[in-house]
């Protein structure tokens, strides 16, 4: 629900550079919210380890290129927990934090600012 309210709420130039992103499908995103009973249904029977939904009568494995075909993501990314914080990333997420006057941020926090 936050990351389509916050999506709706986008100007056109940052519209533009979600697009530009490779996240465009979500611009254009219309769903509300997912129901309860499918968030945990997901879950209860998906294996994290072999990557593969269990169902009635048979499980669908989950794969990258899936996901990028059913939502339109970007394939591949970033591992955040790889990246050496260096005294650059410390200051931009200091002058980042100092923004909301805060000590703690919830998602809300950050929509309302965007």
């Amino acid at each position: 629900m936050i990351l389509h309210q916050t999506v709706h709420e986008l100007n056109d130039e940052q519209k533009l550079a979600v697009e530009g992103m490779g996240f465009g499908s979500f611009v254009d995103m219309t769903v509300e919210g997912i129901p309860s009973r499918l968030g945990y249904f997901v879950v209860n029977n998906l294996n994290n380890t072999t990557m593969e939904m269990r169902l009635k009568h048979n499980t669908i494995t989950i794969i990258e290129e899936t996901i990028h075909q059913i939502l339109q993501v970007p394939i591949g990314g970033l591992d955040l927990g790889e990246i050496d914080p260096d005294s650059d990333s410390e200051a931009l997420a200091a002058t980042w934090r100092k923004q909301y006057r805060k000590d703690k941020m919830r998602p809300t926090d950050v929509m309302k600012k965007i």
